[in-house]
């Protein structure tokens, strides 16, 4: 009787107990947000040592030079390169141009982001771009096609890169 007793306590016991319901879950949507940002790494020099002078002592045509690369990148669709125009060179020994001479040097410039297109002065929308950013400086000349003065000639140029809208 005692496992008669038993046997049916048993079977009352897993008669009674509920069925397993599934186990709860639930869906997390992940989101994320990158904000528009440009990098310049660091400051450059472009360098033309001793510019090349014809007999007359007016600049030689067709000397530039570049800077050094250096890595660079923007992450929005809209960035933009700003190069600064009119650019110059001064020699600071001097006060003043005179009998045909200058104390200021101009050039152009252009800029390249590892193999894109060249960049001239302005501003160009560049997009999404990263990779190594080299600077020219070129078409140098004496201020109105004078001829320079002795000496050592120094200035800056910006480039600025932004982010866009």
């Amino acid at each position: 009787m005692k496992k008669l007793l038993l046997a049916a306590a048993s079977l009352g016991a897993v008669i009674s107990t509920p069925a397993l319901a599934a186990a709860p879950s639930a869906t997390y949507d992940v989101t994320a947000s990158v904000p528009q940002s440009c990098n310049a790494g660091s400051n450059g020099t472009i360098s033309f040592s001793t510019l090349t002078l014809n007999s007359d002592g007016t600049v030689a045509s067709g000397q530039s030079a570049s800077s050094t690369g250096t890595a660079v990148y923007c992450n929005g669709a809209a960035a933009t390169l700003t190069l600064s125009t009119g650019n110059t060179i001064t020699n600071s020994a001097y006060t003043a141009d005179a009998g045909g001479f200058t104390k200021t040097l101009t050039f152009t410039t252009t800029a390249k982001i590892g193999s894109g297109a060249t960049l001239n002065e302005g501003t160009t929308t560049i997009g999404a771009v990263a990779g190594n950013l080299v600077v020219t400086a070129s078409s140098i000349n004496g201020l109105s096609g004078a001829r320079p003065y002795a000496g050592d000639y120094t200035g800056s140029l910006t480039v600025t890169l932004t982010p866009g809208a």
